[in-house]
């Protein structure tokens, strides 16, 4: 609990360094392969997707966020879930086919989603379908 933010935040520097490395070392700034890419290739599309879920929780990842969004932070911060399903798949797709390695990593993040999953339900049916 003492480390979430903390290990949020090392999560969204962690894809934009991913983002910059696969942009300068793999494509060397390349627009148009880049834009081809993220137009074509479904792993990447879905990579990007993750980042863009994970900005807004940086970006509001601090004190003054917090108080001033008040609930709407918690709402705002359940993004992390259909960030953390994004990137898993984008993961798994990066592989032509399933490896041990990704295999381990799924399975991971499937156990820490499931074990999250009632919390989420009980919030759910607690505050209604349309707030949550």
């Amino acid at each position: 609990m003492r480390f979430r933010r903390l290990t949020g935040l090392l999560a969204f520097f962690y894809a934009v360094l991913h983002l910059a490395a696969y942009v300068v070392l793999d494509l060397q700034f390349d627009v148009g392969i880049f834009w081809r890419d993220l137009t074509h290739r479904t792993f990447i599309i879905l990579g990007m997707a993750a980042l863009t879920l994970l900005l807004p929780l940086a970006l509001t990842s601090n004190r003054f966020s917090m108080k001033r969004l008040k609930r709407g932070w918690k709402r705002l911060h359940r993004l992390v879930y259909g960030a953390a399903i994004l990137a898993g798949i984008h993961f798994f797709l990066s592989f032509k086919t399933l490896n041990g390695t990704s295999a381990l990593y799924l399975s991971l993040l499937a156990l820490v989603l499931l074990a999250r999953a009632p919390m989420i339900w009980i919030s759910f049916r607690r505050k209604g379908a349309g707030r949550l």
